[in-house]
């Protein structure tokens, strides 16, 4: 039997650019057939992770493109739920899980990256009824 997934969730690699999450949360939403994920997800390094919560929730553009969403006539109530928290925002950490990544500079820094995605997607793809949008 086929489980139709009950939650879409959004996991999306973040470098020194938060727009680049807004952007396509915009652009799912906005879409012909719209598709608004129950969650969002940022992976990104230590940089990255206070660029993002400067940016989106100290500067509230988060804030600001989920009003814009409502005022589209998007129903977005209950969906979206992304935060300046550790659930929300994963921050890599070096192969031998010692420090937080602050760039990816070298061939293990990379290394780190694909394990940390690899992880992180493993987790939720073994549930059923969650589709994944990466």
């Amino acid at each position: 039997m086929e489980t139709t997934p009950s939650q879409n969730i959004l996991i999306s690699l973040v470098g020194t650019t938060p727009a680049v999450l807004t952007e396509t949360v915009w652009a799912l939403a906005t879409q012909e057939d719209p598709v608004i994920p129950n969650r969002v997800i940022a992976v990104t390094t230590s940089s990255g992770s206070d660029l993002l919560k400067e940016k989106l929730f100290q500067d509230g553009h988060w804030e600001q493109m989920l009003n814009e969403l409502s005022k589209q006539g998007l129903d977005i109530e209950g969906k979206l739920k992304f935060g300046p928290i550790s659930g929300s925002i994963r921050v890599i950490n070096d192969l031998t899980q010692s420090r937080e990544l602050d760039d990816i500079r070298s061939l293990e820094d990379n290394e780190a990256v694909a394990e940390f995605f690899m992880e992180l997607i493993r987790t939720f793809t073994e549930n059923e009824s969650v589709r994944l949008i990466v």
